[in-house]
């Protein structure tokens, strides 16, 4: 369906139904978020009352305008993802984003929020139930769910307990507000208990569901445990009920609110008024149902005949022990030769005829013949019920006997289908679950049928026993189900489709839902978008069933292709609206309905590290290793280059691939450089690292990881010193080892001139140079981690002196040589 020609519906609706919130809810002039989201079981959901109404891709405002919600909108803060404020639905009315009112969520963070990284959101958001709207959680982001029941399409949740043996637990779904209540017996204390669905915060049904003592008798003279709900015209739930002290009371317990009375140690005695209806022997099994004119009729079951009373405003008669006689009146249907033998079923069709389907059983014949009747109030030219203190008023029909050696009938149910036909559940023989159905002519299969062929009966499926028969039947959208006990004990559905069925009776699908049920009685209701809701009894505890398929991993995102403005991806509530899509991309449905919610203006897309790659240096005379990071930054908004640089980075270094603790964390530092050397690094040792980057408004990016790498082992660390420190050409130099190994096995390589060859492999060798100049000292060392090496300029000085030593006798004589000559001359 188009939006445009929805919306115009749901504008409609809501100026007809004036449903409109009492609170006010404001729109921002700066919230950015607009749209339409879908959900299959509540329609469109508006972001902004500034949206595109009429599909033509234009935005218009009915912020103020008549026949439209109160100004609303959502927006999204883009420095911090938060998002906040209200959109809209016509069936749930306001789901709310705001922090303050997202408290108390399910589970994990309760804020919703879009990840300005990873473009992801996460959190929740709420439907707000103000008045009698729903109220919901609505998860934006979760993993694949686990089934509960057997059938994964089915939810399993458990509420309470143990229930009084052969207990029913009755659930109803008020069809304006979708409140959940379920009506149901304890076995200690012997109570009337009530449930409400609350979602969180309750005290039972881990949470989801609030448990009450609604009359409390504690002598243990409660009757069994078949109760019934249904809701007035006030959305508030009334319940049936039968209790015994010591005669018995059809009693009815009315939610008030305030200045309840009546009820034995209610958890909550001003919220309920518990009275008593009618008091004799034999009242059971009554049924509860409210007419179009909000008139309470309750069938039940005294003294083997089929009652019934109903709530009138004065002027009550008939009703044995009421508490307020002027407000029932009391009234034998069907009495005599057959009658009510622990079951009824009451209904009321659309032109307001109340509709009675019930077990009765033939005191004529031995053995007695069991069977199933039919009653419909039709206020005059009524037949058919026997002994009626008003036959005028009813017709009575029998639609199927058998001798009870055959079929005892079991638990009778009826339901209306989209024609007002009715259909009823029972079991036969051979404990076959037969459903009949009012066909009006043509009929076949019904046994010594009144009207054989106004009805046709046929069969579903085996049931469990019909000592201890289970089976509840509704109508939804024109379609017929069945919960019943199958044969193996187990909780089955079946689907009414005609022809072709896998069941027994080829009219019907069947479905295995759950396993294990060990008491007789279901109730089933739908709720307004078509699910289907039923008790279960496991013995110890009772709990609700309904068809609620797990979802898959989720979420919402944005960056939608084509357009990084629109979100995509879908949202999942198992509460009422299932899933919700963002985007006509999801179903693939664009160009049909060009649906989305988007961010109405610019949006800055999140940088990111490309491209990350490590170098390593040189590992001689350094303290930690050389490692050298590097990325590419890249950015869609930085078009041309340069418009959206980068301006901050943080690296991690951790020797956990986890980053859980790393060692090296440079935080943020503020920097368009796109390099980086961690330092203090351990030698031989693997680590890992990532980098962050942001871009010029300060929007991040998520973590990149580059590749792994691996440090070397420490080498040594050369040095050596000489003496003399000036020596002379052709002096001896010895040279001494000052060199640092960190590994085994050490050697030494001396060059001593030079010309790159090894002149010694001593420690400490000792060389001399005959020419004085400048030499180059070279000295490699070596161990098992590796090699260095070191050179060092030695300069020689002129070749020292050379001395002679003379005898004092040989000089005398010479200076006495010289003396003699001098004279001669």
């Amino acid at each position: 369906m188009k939006k445009s020609t929805l919306l115009l519906s749901l504008i409609s609706i809501l100026a007809i139904s004036g449903f409109f919130l009492t609170t006010k809810v404001e729109a921002d002039l700066n919230d950015n978020v607009s749209g339409f989201a879908w959900s299959e079981n509540i329609g469109w959901i508006s972001f902004n009352c500034f949206n595109d109404y009429d599909g033509d891709g234009i935005l218009e405002s009915h912020c103020a305008d008549a026949g439209y919600p109160s100004d609303y909108g959502v927006n999204v803060d883009l420095g911090t993802g938060l998002f906040s404020g209200y959109a809209w639905s016509e069936h749930i009315g306001w789901i709310t984003f705001n922090s303050g009112e997202l408290v108390g969520c399910p589970d994990g963070s309760c804020l919703a929020q879009l990840d300005i990284a990873t473009n992801e959101v996460s959190g929740w958001a709420r439907a707000l139930a103000y008045g009698d709207g729903w109220d919901g959680w609505i998860k934006l982001r979760g993993t694949a769910g686990v089934p509960t029941c057997v059938n994964p399409d089915w939810e399993c949740d458990y509420i309470d307990g143990p229930p009084t043996t052969g207990a029913s637990a009755y659930i109803n779904i008020n069809q304006v507000t979708g409140k959940k209540w379920i009506s149901y017996k304890t076995l200690s204390p012997e109570s009337l208990k009530a449930t409400h669905y609350v979602g969180t915060g309750g005290n039972c049904g881990n949470g989801e569901w609030e448990c009450e003592i609604v009359d409390d008798y504690q002598s243990g003279n409660f009757s069994s445990g078949q109760t019934s709900l249904a809701f007035d015209s006030s959305n508030n739930p009334w319940i049936v009920y039968v209790r015994h002290d010591p005669t018995g009371k059809i009693m009815i317990a009315r939610y008030v609110g305030t200045g309840g009375t009546g009820c034995i140690n209610s958890t909550n005695p001003g919220v309920w008024n518990c009275e008593i209806v009618e008091e004799g022997s034999a009242l059971a099994y009554p049924d509860l149902v409210f007419d179009q004119g909000g008139t309470a009729w309750i069938s039940y079951e005294r003294a083997n005949n089929l009652n019934v009373a109903r709530r009138v405003t004065s002027g009550g008669s008939g009703c044995d022990g009421a508490d307020n006689p002027n407000l029932w009146t009391c009234e034998k249907v069907d009495v005599s030769g057959w009658s009510e033998q622990g079951d009824s079923s009451i209904k009321v069709d659309s032109s307001g005829q109340i509709l009675i389907a019930f077990r009765g059983i033939d005191l004529s014949v031995s053995p007695w013949d069991y069977g199933v009747l039919f009653a419909r109030h039709v206020g005059s030219g009524g037949s058919g019920c026997i002994n009626s203190d008003n036959p005028s008023e009813w017709n009575c029909e029998l639609i199927e006997k058998y001798p009870s050696n055959i079929s005892t009938i079991g638990q009778v149910r009826l339901a209306l289908d989209s024609f007002d036909e009715p259909w009823i559940t029972f079991y036969g023989p051979n404990k076959d679950i037969i459903v009949t159905r009012h066909v009006g002519s043509g009929g076949s299969g019904c046994i010594n049928a009144d009207n054989p062929s106004e009805w046709t009966c046929s069969v579903l499926d085996t049931g469990w026993s019909q000592s201890l028969p289970a089976n509840s039947i509704r109508s939804s959208s024109g379609e017929m189900w069945v919960v019943y006990r199958g044969p193996d004990s187990n909780i089955w559905l079946g689907k009414f489709v005609g022809s072709g069925g896998n069941c027994k009776g080829s009219e019907w699908n069947c479905e295995l839902i759950d396993d294990y049920i060990v008491v007789e009685s279901f109730s089933s209701v739908f709720d307004p978008f078509g699910n289907l809701w039923f008790t279960k009894f496991t013995g110890i505890t009772f709990g609700v069933v309904h068809y609620s398929p797990p979802p898959p991993d989720y979420g919402v995102s944005l960056n939608a292709t084509p357009d990084p403005n629109e979100f995509e991806g879908w949202a999942w509530s198992d509460m009422n609206i299932g899933w919700m899509s963002f985007n006509c991309l999801n179903q693939g449905v664009c160009g049909a309905s060009d649906y989305k919610v988007f961010i109405a203006g610019p949006v800055n897309l999140p940088p990111s590290a490309t491209s990350l790659n490590v170098t390593q240096g040189n590992y001689c005379f350094i303290s930690s290793p050389p490692i050298f990071l590097n990325w590419t930054y890249s950015d869609p908004d930085d078009v041309p280059l340069g418009t959206d640089p980068q301006s901050a980075y943080q690296v991690q270094v951790d020797n956990n691939s986890d980053f859980s603790s790393p060692e090296i964390d440079s935080g943020k530092v503020i920097s368009a450089s796109t390099d980086y050397s961690p330092p203090g690094l351990s030698f031989n040792t693997t680590y890992f690292w990532r980098v962050m980057v942001w871009d010029s408004i300060d929007t991040p990016s998520t973590f990149a990881t580059g590749p792994s790498f691996s440090t070397l082992s420490r080498p040594p660390w050369p040095d050596f010193t000489w003496s003399p420190l000036e020596p002379a050409a052709g002096e001896i130099i010895q040279f001494t080892d000052q060199t640092t190994f960190y590994g085994t096995s050490p050697g030494w390589e001396w060059d001593f001139d030079g010309d790159g060859g090894t002149d010694s492999i001593e420690q400490n060798p000792t060389h001399s140079y005959s020419v004085s100049g400048d030499y180059i000292v070279e000295l490699i060392a070596v161990d098992s981690d590796g090699s260095c090496s070191i050179q060092q300029t030695l300069t020689t000085g002129s070749p020292l002196p050379e001395w002679r030593e003379i005898s004092p006798t040989g000089l005398l004589e010479k200076f006495w040589a010289s003396i003699f000559s001098f004279f001669q001359a």
